[in-house]
């Protein structure tokens, strides 16, 4: 009787982990999809911010961004930025949520910047269009 209880856990056991093992490893494979795209368009976005320059921040830029982001707008972000917690030091990555329903995957990292010791939230907004491609759709700082 013991015996029958113990290798009917060992399956049940076995069963569940069969079940999670496929899903990690998809995890996985969308995690690394989502960081192939969001830390280069996250590098760029930074060392335009740090250069001042404006067409390069806007370089992925999808129709969110084209239609709210101007050339007077991106100064005062760049003003506002260096101002309160200064220049890009590092960054960890915390992870993602999508919005499938909106077509968009919201990107954070734990930031480091000169003037604060407090870790920022950086976060990316990426719109995903039908074809799969990516485009910047946001950015900001918390």
């Amino acid at each position: 009787m013991c015996r029958t209880k113990f290798a009917l856990l060992i399956a049940g056991f076995i069963f569940v982990l069969l079940l999670y093992l496929p899903a990690s490893a998809q995890n996985d494979t969308r995690t690394a999809a989502i960081k192939s795209v969001a830390d280069p368009a996250l590098d760029n976005i930074l060392t335009a911010i740090k250069n001042e320059d404006f067409a390069s921040f806007m370089k992925n830029s999808g129709q969110y961004m084209k239609q709210d982001i101007t050339q007077e707008k991106f100064s005062q972000l760049v003003k506002e930025i260096k101002a309160e917690v200064g220049e890009y030091k590092s960054r960890q990555w915390m992870g993602f949520v999508e919005k499938k329903s909106r077509n968009l995957v919201v990107i954070y990292w734990k930031g480091q910047f000169s003037k604060t010791s407090d870790d920022m939230i950086i976060q990316l907004i990426l719109e995903v269009s039908p074809e799969g491609t990516y485009t910047v759709a946001g950015f900001g700082l918390k």
